[in-house]
């Protein structure tokens, strides 16, 4: 199973939220505050990110290589199925009517009660599902863990690659986090 990001999230923030959290004024540095608020989301938000969670919304595809008992979508929450497209032992590619599946509460798709998945291509990537994921207003502590990652790098140079282990980041973000079932 593969996660590809089709469309990216918005920025949480913006450069002049940022720069207010920071206590900083100027536009000297706005370029660094555009990338520090980049490298603070990427570590936390999406398919790379450490909390398995989309937080801003944006458009994600998972392959799969058959339905058996439903597909999992990583990264919730899950706003909505967009498509599912898989193809035919033939090898033709055809789109699921919506009619056909569902999403259950866990973020799997299910098949349709009294209904059956369709057979696929023997492929890794005979299935594919689109989906929308992230909150349409993300939650005020992850937003304060990404201002706090900015406030970091914006004073101390500090890298990204050790978020999740500053215990502030951790603390205001870890609830959040979505463990492998």
């Amino acid at each position: 199973m593969t996660v590809t990001v089709i469309t990216p999230p918005e920025p949480l923030l913006t450069v002049e939220e940022a720069k207010r959290a920071c206590r900083y004024e100027d536009t000297d540095r706005d370029g660094e505050f555009e990338a520090w608020i980049a490298a603070a989301q990427a570590t936390i938000d999406g398919p790379a990110g450490w909390l398995g969670r989309s937080i801003g919304e944006q458009t994600l595809e998972v392959t799969a290589s058959h339905f058996d008992f439903g597909i999992r979508l990583p990264c919730p929450p899950i706003l909505e199925v967009l498509s599912v497209k898989y193809d035919d032992p033939n090898g033709v590619e055809r789109t699921l009517d919506p009619d056909a599946y569902r999403l259950d509460r866990t973020g799997t798709l299910q098949c349709a009660l009294n209904g059956s998945w369709p057979s696929v291509r023997a492929d890794c990537e005979a299935i594919r599902v689109q989906y929308r994921a992230g909150y349409e207003g993300p939650p005020a502590p992850l937003l304060q863990a990404v201002r706090v990652m900015v406030n970091l790098m914006a004073q101390f140079q500090v890298e990204p690659v050790n978020f999740h282990t500053h215990q502030t980041v951790v603390s205001l973000a870890h609830p959040y986090r979505v463990y492998a079932a």
